[in-house]
């Protein structure tokens, strides 16, 4: 009987292959994530021109959605953004099988806190009188950061640097966010 309690443990226990999947490193995944902002410019470039010219708030906050749900979304569906599958690496549980949303979500948790900072920060310039005649990038970053503290952003973004940082130095290359939502990063058979 305790056997076959031993044999039930290990089929539904994470296998262990560590020897069999490789893991994507820190370079791999810092070229994927190159890739994927090369895919993301035609969505900055116009947030650029709406921060600058246009001053849509709906339009930033619709750029901002799509940037948010790119990563999460292509990776439950996917297992990739398109800068991973570009590469042929794939993201997934810690069973080597698709990622659940639940999963996706909690490891995009640290660009989302990034990201929510910098929505709140935009929400800020946008409903400044200010904001409207502020037409250079010097005036635009003045305003901004009166209306928001530059610390809060800062400490967001150092969050992200330092998931992705710790990849390099983890024997299973898994970042924070990978070990957030017990997942890794893997070349694609």
């Amino acid at each position: 009987m305790e056997q076959q309690l031993l044999d039930n443990d290990l089929q539904t226990m994470p296998q262990q292959n560590d020897s069999v999947k490789q893991f994507a490193g820190f370079w791999i995944r810092f070229g994927a994530s190159f890739i994927d902002g090369l895919v993301y410019l035609p969505l900055v470039l116009l947030n650029m021109y709406n921060l600058y010219e246009i001053k849509s708030l709906p339009l930033q906050l619709f750029i901002v959605l799509l940037l948010i749900v790119y990563k999460p979304f292509m990776e439950y569906k996917y297992g990739a953004t398109l800068g991973k599958m570009a590469l042929k690496i794939k993201v997934v549980s810690a069973n080597f099988e698709s990622l659940s949303l639940s999963q996706a979500v909690v490891r995009f948790s640290p660009w989302l806190l990034s990201q929510i900072v910098s929505l709140i920060s935009t929400i800020l310039l946008y409903l400044n009188p200010s904001f409207q005649d502020a037409n250079t990038m010097l005036e635009v970053g003045t305003l901004q950061n009166e209306v928001f503290s530059s610390i809060i952003g800062t400490t967001a973004s150092f969050l992200v640097l330092i998931s992705g940082l710790i990849i390099a130095f983890d024997s299973r290359k898994q970042g924070l966010h990978d070990m957030l939502a017990n997942t890794f990063c893997i070349y694609r058979d």
